[in-house]
């Protein structure tokens, strides 16, 4: 069973967070194990497992990342272990992006951060952007090759962008 079954949704490249609360939720109550404490150990340990499994799908499906990454998974196409190769366009990008994270590692300038933070989720939204498109044109449970090797080139190169804002949040906390 995928989480999706588990919480009673269609898989999806973008959940409807209000729904996926309600249905977590509910389901939290039914498998929690202070609510089967009169039940034998066996369908305590069931209780425990549904219960975890339970939360783990509410943390993949709340999480874009995470869940462009399972629908990867889901259909046929898990993360590799071997680094992905990222267009060439998108890498020259990143070196200049790189270029000013070295500068402002050097000489954090406030105005300097928040425009290159700018930059990056302007970047990381044109990902999210494929991804919608993708989400729209496509049935997701059944994905072609091209558009499932879209959607890990867009899980990588948002990936990527991720990592470059976390940087520069570290570099804003010293300010």
């Amino acid at each position: 069973m995928n989480y999706f079954e588990l919480l009673g949704m269609p898989v999806s490249l973008q959940v409807d967070t209000e729904l996926l609360r309600r249905r977590y939720y509910a389901l939290s109550r039914q498998y929690h194990p202070d609510m089967h404490t009169q039940a034998g150990a066996a369908v305590q340990a069931e209780m425990l497992e549904k219960s975890a499994l339970l939360n783990r799908a509410f943390q993949v499906l709340g999480d874009g990342q995470q869940l462009l990454a399972y629908v990867l998974e889901l259909n046929g196409l898990p993360e590799d272990t071997a680094p992905y190769q990222l267009p060439e366009l998108f890498l020259m990008e990143m070196m200049d992006i790189h270029e000013k994270l070295l500068e402002l590692e050097y000489d954090p300038e406030e105005e300097a951060i928040a425009a290159l933070q700018q930059q990056v989720k302007e970047m990381e939204q044109e990902v999210c952007g494929e991804v919608a498109e993708m989400h729209r044109e496509y049935d997701v449970t059944v994905l072609p090759a091209l558009a499932l090797y879209r959607l890990k080139e867009c899980y990588y190169k948002r990936k990527y962008l991720l990592g470059i804002l976390d940087k520069l949040a570290t570099f804003a906390s010293r300010i």
